[in-house]
């Protein structure tokens, strides 16, 4: 969808008749793309239940990101290879199955590769910042970030304010099935810990406003929601996983985050109960 009320300079970037450099990338990997759409087609029927299969598939697709990223070097000053390196190559920012060494590798050739009118734009630091807070996790012990939000009520709130508070963020979406199956138990902690103790966050990644309006009134949520719709909070604290809790202590540091692992609804009680006993 676009949020755009109008485009300026906009361009088709996939009209090869019109973007030349596309058109010398498409050309520069049409054996390997070939290739690659071939062993697809011979195995189809098995490509997703053979693990030697999707090992190949996997190879074959790092060569042509390889071969890519070479093409790219030789036009980075066109806009063109900056943009196509973050929406084709740059993709694991932002999932839950990120490889570490890859974003590293993919951090050091942005730096290094594309001018400083690129890198220093407000993509170029936002895509920067992206990779850090993805090989840079926030974990128990670390300061909580600060920001400042509108709530839906309509009430501001700066993290950094409630100090003297215990703080659960609670990141979560009305189209995420495991966040809607746990609403019942973050409405249990409200009813064991006053305001006074525990303030609960809900940070919204809904697109529908109408809907998670409609939502929290139906379901009766009675604790703060931000409308988090540009996804902003959610990428200051590198969450890329729903449902996600985030519990800050009363000196703001972070005292508890969901993970893999963990059974928040247990550990997230035993850790509350420690801390507000």
């Amino acid at each position: 969808m676009l949020l755009n009320k109008r485009l300026v300079n906009a361009s088709a970037v996939y009209d090869a008749s019109k973007n030349q450099t596309y058109r010398k990338l498409v050309n520069y990997n049409r054996k390997e793309n070939l290739e690659v759409y071939n062993f697809t087609q011979r195995n189809k029927s098995e490509l997703k239940a053979s693990d030697s299969l999707q090992k190949v598939y996997l190879q074959m697709l790092r060569s042509v990101n390889r071969r890519t990223l070479n093409f790219l070097k030789d036009h980075a000053a066109d806009y063109f290879s900056f943009w196509y390196f973050q929406h084709e190559i740059a993709t694991s920012l932002g999932t839950a199955s990120q490889d570490t060494a890859i974003l590293r590798e993919q951090l050091s050739y942005l730096q290094s590769t594309f001018p400083k009118k690129f890198t220093n734009s407000f993509e170029g630091k936002e895509m920067i910042k992206s990779f850090k807070r993805e090989l840079n996790p926030l974990k128990k012990g670390n300061d909580a970030p600060n920001f400042l939000i509108k709530t839906i009520g309509g009430k501001e709130l700066k993290l950094n304010d409630l100090k003297g508070k215990v703080i659960l963020l609670d990141f979560w979406a009305t189209w995420c099935v495991p966040c809607m199956k746990e609403i019942p138990f973050v409405k249990s902690l409200t009813k064991k810990y006053s305001e006074n103790k525990l303030v609960i966050i809900g940070i919204s990644v809904d697109k529908d406003y109408a809907k998670l309006k409609r939502t929290i009134k139906e379901l009766q949520i009675n604790w703060f929601q931000y409308f988090d719709k540009e996804t902003d909070i959610s990428k200051l604290y590198g969450v890329t996983a729903y449902p996600t809790y985030f519990l800050i202590d009363q000196q703001g540091k972070i005292l508890y985050t969901s993970n893999n692992l963990n059974n928040d609804e247990s550990e997230l009680t035993k850790t509350l109960d420690h801390t507000l006993k």
